[in-house]
């Protein structure tokens, strides 16, 4: 067994963000001491405790740049020239925070919600759970999230010529008294951005586009698949662990229907319309239930550019990969040998499945191993499991998100938990090779 070295640190922060927003509050109010017309003539020593100097007077001191556990709801994308941007919520202040690896190796922090200003004050608000990050072909980023106090979906783009610093921010959907946007996922393909979310409110799948000229067109998706006495009034709640894709311009939404315990999925037609159909949980012959299957999906397209997924299995505790059109395979049923016991026990494993495809067209899931608790990684090819293997270099944790980097590299970010404290965490990315047998 191969068993290479990986190479993992916790991201430290960039002040030059709070710099910005600390010159924003300035701009609103500003010493009256100093005089508009005089500022050019004013002192630090004339200015109140916490003010410095400034161009229009007497401006506040940036606030410190600090934040709190970050790695919960974690996002990343690859750019072109492999550099890692990833997007991850602060859980101690409810902020938004986008890492972006600069030139020198450096990793620029900066919030991009949770904190507003109106009035010359600093509001501060909820927002920045269930990211979604993606890159289009000209490297800019693409941020999707839910932003808490507002009930709302939000979206947001930074340009790479602008180093990814500076984000513009739309409400997408949840204006009314419905609260929409958890769930999250983004998908972007020649100049339109794609989003699947859920309606907390109604309990369903949600569906956005964006238009190159910004135009945003919102539905709700249909969860029924062809069931018996479905829909069932005042009782569906579908919509969870919502990942898109893009075929062809087309959509594909997978997603798990929490009544009934199944994984669907909902496609775009080639004439517009939506069709949504059962991949696990229930045979489609029989029509009998087959166990509670489809928590935490993870959707990829394949080489061939065919959706595959990896979800979590309740029912069995175990973890599931799925090309549509093939039997359902059991990557990873939790069975192992407990050494102090002397007897074989079952984990729960497979939450938080994150999966990729590599330059050789192998599926590569990371996923929690619940029971031990660890990190691990799940290797098929040609429609069998390769290998899987706990990453010791890799302190257990959550929300899992990489791309495959070069050939036989994985470059991520996750939630490791704080030892002793979960399920606090620490934003953690990762440089590590795909594990494989000789």
């Amino acid at each position: 067994m191969l068993i290479p070295t990986s190479r993992v640190h916790t991201l430290t922060p960039v002040t030059s963000w709070w710099s910005r927003l600390g010159l924003v509050l300035a701009s609103a109010a500003w010493c009256a001491s100093c005089g508009g017309d005089s500022a050019a003539s004013c002192e630090d020593a004339a200015c109140p405790a916490g003010w410095v100097c400034g161009a229009k007077g007497c401006e506040p001191l940036p606030p410190a740049p600090s934040t709190g556990d970050l790695g919960r709801f974690t996002s990343s994308a690859l750019t072109s020239d492999g550099r890692l941007l990833v997007a991850t919520y602060d859980e101690t202040h409810g902020n938004l925070i986008v890492s972006a690896e600069q030139e020198d190796g450096r990793d620029a922090l900066q919030p991009v919600d949770g904190w507003r200003v109106e009035g010359g004050s600093l509001i501060d608000t909820d927002s920045g759970r269930w990211t979604a990050l993606a890159v289009d072909q000209q490297d800019n980023a693409h941020l999707a999230w839910f932003d808490v106090d507002g009930g709302q979906l939000r979206y947001a783009r930074a340009s790479r010529a602008a180093g990814w610093q500076d984000w513009s921010v739309e409400v997408v959907d949840g204006t009314g008294p419905e609260v929409r946007g958890t769930h999250a996922s983004i998908a972007v393909a020649q100049g339109i951005v794609y989003l699947a979310y859920r309606d907390e409110t109604a309990r369903q799948l949600r569906y956005a586009r964006r238009d190159a000229d910004g135009t945003w067109t919102s539905r709700t998706i249909d969860g029924c698949a062809g069931e018996a006495a479905c829909p069932e009034a005042g009782l569906e709640d579908y919509g969870e662990w919502a990942r898109i894709a893009i075929i062809g311009q087309r959509p594909r939404i997978a997603f798990y229907d929490r009544l009934r315990g199944d994984l669907k999925m909902a496609s775009r037609t080639e004439i517009g319309a939506w069709v949504t159909t059962t991949l696990d949980g229930r045979d489609l012959a029989t029509d009998v239930d087959t166990g509670d299957v489809g928590r935490f999906i993870s959707l990829a397209l394949t080489p061939e550019r065919h959706p595959a997924l990896a979800y979590y299995d309740v029912s069995r505790g175990a973890l599931r990969y799925l090309v549509p059109g093939s039997d359902p395979l059991v990557v990873d049923a939790g069975v192992r040998q407990d050494e102090a016991r002397g007897a074989k026990r079952s984990d729960p494993v497979g939450e938080h499945a994150a999966l990729r495809f590599d330059a050789r067209g192998r599926a590569i899931v990371l996923y929690l191993d619940g029971g031990t608790p660890a990190v691990k990684m799940a290797v098929i090819a040609a429609g069998k499991v390769v290998a899987t293997h706990s990453l010791d270099g890799l302190a257990p944790g959550a929300f899992f998100s990489f791309d495959a980097y070069g050939d036989g590299q994985l470059r991520g970010a996750y939630g490791a938990w704080i030892d002793g404290e979960a399920p606090r965490t620490r934003l953690v990315r990762f440089l590590i090779p795909i594990y494989t047998t000789r």
